[in-house]
């Protein structure tokens, strides 16, 4: 109630000026088929809801009788518009963010709903259409990563090392929405301002009137469950259309950071802005604070709140430049000072770029996860092991690590230290036992070869159109003078090195020259598949047998 009463309502401040409404129709949504039907079943995560009449895990194998009655019940409701009312309660199970959070503080609860198995499956043929119809007409903001295919956290935090590379002065800025507390099952959540898109009013009823409105829950914790109350604002957080009414309901956000000339990335309430410029000076301080200014009164006219506690302001400068002088932006009242380091999508970033800061926090991740899967050691066979680590020290590892390209062999240790302890833990061998061949006869690529794996599948989906736009803009195929032989290698463009170390130092860099020092049957592989075990066996030979 204290975060509802600290929103402003609308009326508070003057609409944003929005972008210009697109002429792109939406009338009606294809009806299902039983073969959509059977492959959504197929595909989809059994996870039994207590509101499921039945447990999800049977499902599958009654999936032949089932597919049918199904396939009839949701073209009953795409046509019509008419969600089932059955389908619009929820059991929402507060879960803690974080362990190490107080468990005292509500706020330190995520509200997670569980929803029917069979809602969600209607909710997903929802999805893929207008989904479908959105990335067809191009209405969803191409900066945006959150929720979409192709699109990922990885694929966001790139951009301020190429921004760096052209920058004075960098400043970021990590912003995250606190709420959002919006009558969404008001139409005018979907006025053609905010959606860019024109609907009939057939689905309008369809997304909102009968979707969002009408909805219930009850609260489910320590094993015991509250009375149903209604829902009269949100969307259920676990739903499958929840994140794509954000996108949706957000998408005019950028323009509002581009008024400003900054730049940005989304992913789903995380927003990054940043800017370049070549001095301090009293107009780009006015400048930094109205952008903040700007998006906070965006937000208050959509019923949103920035949360100032999360968010952090960095200050990139060049490596040889003298320090800057101290300064602070004020927004809503509340003054904000340059962080040394900001956590940005998991990835520790500093003002330097230099990522100890995040080395040291993921060693310590990683170090902690191994201790406690030492305890257990004894009572597991090396199978277990090595899918234990592999999920809980293995994923972190590999988790944005295209950022550390360029680094020193160095500065990599501490997590190329993670990787040996992890080898010697699953073949139960003491810190004397040399880890490479252990290693490698599990089949692990050392830290800096992990790197270069993640920098080459990125260039692959970039060059087979499987990855984001603004990922597709930083490279180019190289494109001889005059027709040769060599035309047909697939190979990039170079640009242009200015100095030994900063040749793999980001995307743009990097990409090109890890790719065409491959061989050119690694580089034109028929697939993905193929194209994956193949850059894996010869980064794997390149580290462990380098003379063969």
């Amino acid at each position: 109630n204290s975060i509802r009463s600290n929103i402003p309502t609308q009326d508070s401040y003057l609409p944003p000026p929005l972008p210009q409404v697109s002429s792109a129709t939406l009338c009606r949504f294809l009806p299902a088929t039983e073969e959509e039907v059977n492959s959504l079943l197929s595909s989809s995560h059994l996870t039994t809801c207590p509101l499921d009449p039945i447990p999800s895990h049977l499902i599958p194998p009654l999936s032949s009788s089932l597919t049918p009655a199904l396939t009839h019940i949701f073209n009953l409701s795409l046509p019509t518009g008419s969600f089932p009312s059955t389908f619009k309660h929820a059991l929402v199970t507060p879960l803690l963010k974080k362990p190490s959070l107080d468990p005292n503080s509500p706020s330190n609860y995520r509200p997670v709903s569980l929803l029917p198995f069979t809602s969600k499956l209607l909710e997903k043929l929802v999805f893929n259409r207008l989904s479908h119809f959105l990335s067809s007409n191009s209405l969803l903001d191409p900066l945006q990563s959150g929720f979409r295919p192709l699109h990922s956290t990885e694929t966001v935090t790139n951009d301020l090392l190429t921004a760096k590379k052209h920058a004075t002065i960098l400043f970021s800025s990590c912003l995250t929405s606190r709420l959002l507390l919006t009558r969404l099952t008001t139409p005018s959540f979907y006025r053609p301002s905010t959606l860019w898109v024109s609907v009939t009013l057939h689905l309008l009823d369809c997304l909102v009137d009968s979707y969002l409105s009408n909805r219930s829950f009850c609260v489910s914790f320590a094993g015991n469950s509250s009375s149903s109350l209604s829902l009269s604002v949100g969307v259920p957080q676990g739903s499958v259309l929840g994140p794509l009414l954000f996108s949706i309901y957000t998408s005019s956000l950028g323009k509002i950071i581009n008024s400003f000339g900054f730049n940005y990335h989304l992913y789903a309430d995380d927003t990054q802005i940043y800017l370049s410029t070549p001095d301090l000076s009293p107009p780009v301080l006015s400048k930094v604070s109205d952008c903040l200014s700007g998006i906070s009164s965006w937000m208050a006219s959509h019923h949103l709140k920035i949360n100032m506690s999360k968010t952090e302001l960095l200050l990139i400068p060049p490596s040889n430049a003298s320090p800057p002088p101290d300064f602070s932006i004020t927004v809503e009242g509340i003054t904000i000072s340059p962080s040394n380091q900001v956590r940005c999508l998991g990835v520790t970033l500093d003002s330097a770029l230099s990522f100890i800061p995040h080395i040291k926090s993921l060693s310590s991740s990683c170090r902690y996860q191994l201790r406690n899967i030492s305890r257990i050691r004894p009572f597991l066979t090396a199978v277990t092991t090595k899918q234990l680590i592999h999920d809980l020290v293995i994923s972190r590892l590999d988790y944005c690590n295209n950022l550390l390209s360029g680094l020193p062999l160095s500065r990599l240790s501490p997590l190329q230290s993670i990787l040996n302890a992890s080898a010697r833990l699953i073949h139960l061998t003491r810190r004397s036992v040399s880890a490479a061949p252990l290693c490698e006869s599990l089949h692990w690529l050392p830290i800096h070869c992990r790197i270069k794996f993640k920098i080459l599948i990125l260039t692959y989906k970039t060059l087979t159109n499987s990855a984001p736009h603004y990922l597709s803009s930083l490279i180019t195929k190289y494109i001889p003078a005059r027709s040769l032989r060599s035309n047909s290698d697939l190979r990039l463009a170079s640009p242009r090195i200015t100095s030994s170390h900063d040749r793999l130092q980001d995307f743009t860099r990097a990409a090109p020259t890890l790719w065409n020092a491959l061989p050119r049957t690694v580089r034109l592989s028929p697939n993905f598949s193929s194209f994956k075990r193949s850059l894996k066996t010869f980064l794997f030979r390149e580290a462990y047998h380098p003379t063969h």
